[in-house]
Order: structure tokens, then sequence, then C-alpha cells
């Protein structure tokens, strides 16, 4: 946290969360990192964490920088803890995006709460 706080050190800060590998370590520098713009990062370090606690700002971010295969892979995560129907609605979205049919056509016939009419 001091290194982003007080020093400002991104690169610096993933040395650290690197090193020592925890996850409130990653969880910290993933937040800097989409506050600060760098989405694909973001998302690398929030997967590290295993915390989806910040689902709808990745989304957001994700979506504006029209990163969705990285939002694929956080958005399954998230769907381990977040049990909101955004997430799968979200996910269903990344998958048509990504011209991934396979997949979304196995997601969607599974077990899920996307809202498939709002995604079109």
């Amino acid at each position: 946290e001091t290194l982003l706080t007080n020093v400002e050190s991104i690169e610096r800060a993933q040395e650290f969360a690197a090193r020592c590998n925890e996850g409130p370590v990653w969880y910290k520098l993933g937040k800097a990192q989409l506050e600060n713009g760098t989405v694909p990062e973001a998302i690398e370090s929030y997967l590290k964490a295993e915390d989806a606690t910040d689902y709808q700002e990745v989304i957001l971010a994700a979506e504006r920088e029209e990163n969705y295969e990285e939002l694929i892979k956080y958005l399954l995560m998230a769907r381990l803890t977040a049990k909101d129907q955004l997430v799968d609605t979200e996910l269903v979205y990344s998958y048509a995006k990504t011209d991934r049919l396979s997949d979304l056509e196995e997601f969607v016939s599974g077990t899920n709460t996307a809202n498939v009419q709002s995604v079109g």
C-alpha cells in the first residue's frame, strides 16, 4: 500500500506482490492498476488475488477497453464467489463478443442466472 500511495510506483508494487504472493497484496495492486487504466494487468492481479470484490468496476473498465478475453477469465473466477446476474450476463456477452460460440452454448445450456434477453 505504501508503494502505491506514497511512492506511486506500480512497477515496484508489482515486484513486491510477486515476491510475497499474498491475496490481499495482489488485490490492492489490482485495484491500483484498474484506477490507473491498465485493465489487463489489473485483471491478472485480481485473478492472482482470487478476489472478485470489485467485479462491477472491472466489468465496466474491461468493456470500455474491449478487453473481453481477459474479462472472460475474470468472470469465470468471479462466478465462484459473486452470485450476481450481472456476472453471468456479462460472461454471455463476452463469449459472444469473442466469437467463443461453443463456450457460449455450453454456458447457457448449464445452470446460470444470465439475462440472455438483455444481451440480444
